[in-house]
Parts: C-alpha cells; sequence; structure tokens
C-alpha cells in the first residue's frame, strides 16, 4: 500500500476509535445517573461545607484492603457467558477465574482502573473498586 492510503487507514481507525470511546461514555453516563435525591443534601452548598456534605453522602463505603481485591474481581468481572470466567477489562478475553497470577499468558493479573502512566499524584492508591462500573 502506499503512504497515503496507510495514512488515509489510520485517521479512519482513528475516527472510528475516537467516535467508540465517545459511544462508551455517552452510554455509560445516561446508565451511571444517581438515583433521585441522591446528591440533595450537597445542593446549593459551596466550599468547606459542600465539601463535607458530599464526604457524608459517600463515607458509608466499603473498604476493600489490595491483596483481596482478586476475590471481588471475580465477582464484578464474573464472565455473563460462562460463570467459572472473568472477563479481563483491556485484554477483552474470558479466562477461568481460578488462573490468577503474576505474568504470562495462561494466568489474570489485577488490572486497575487508571493506569499508573496516567497519574498526576502518586501518594494515593491506583486501584479502587468504587469507580469500576458494573457488568451488563
Amino acid at each position: 500500500m502506499t503512504s497515503k492510503v496507510v495514512q488515509a487507514f489510520r485517521k479512519i481507525l482513528g475516527t472510528l476509535r475516537w467516535l467508540g470511546i465517545v459511544s462508551v461514555f455517552l452510554f455509560e453516563s445516561i446508565r451511571a445517573q444517581p438515583p433521585a435525591g441522591y446528591y440533595e443534601t450537597a445542593h446549593g452548598l459551596t466550599g468547606s461545607d459542600l465539601m463535607a456534605a458530599l464526604h457524608q453522602i459517600i463515607d458509608d463505603h466499603t473498604s476493600i484492603p489490595y491483596g483481596s481485591t482478586d476475590e471481588v474481581m471475580r465477582v464484578i468481572d464474573e464472565d455473563q457467558q460462562n460463570p467459572n470466567n472473568l472477563e479481563l477489562i483491556y485484554s477483552d478475553f474470558s479466562m477461568d477465574k481460578q488462573l490468577i497470577g503474576s505474568s504470562g499468558s495462561n494466568a489474570w493479573n489485577r488490572e486497575h482502573l487508571w493506569p499508573r502512566s496516567a497519574r498526576a499524584e502518586w501518594t494515593t492508591p491506583i486501584f479502587t473498586i468504587f469507580g469500576l462500573p458494573t457488568r451488563p
């Protein structure tokens, strides 16, 4: 192929990828609306009062130690087509839940919601279960 054809092809792929990403965020934002009245206690507040109200809204979460996240992931990332497997977020593969490992193609590893390379601050944990969307 000529370089112009390759460039055009890459541009089309880039546009399709961008449209796909936008679609995911659009549909997730529609689906992920908070329950009615969820932020009612924070409405109209500013500054430290707003921060305190928001903290009060979210402070009843459950903390899970990093060493236990694989147990949680076996539930929240379960493959809907095969309950013995889980869906790997970044690779889009389905793999046996019991094959946890640190490397290689025959094992799965914890995948982070936000990659280390995209972090601006290194003082807070890089993982969270709270922010993961539920699977359909």
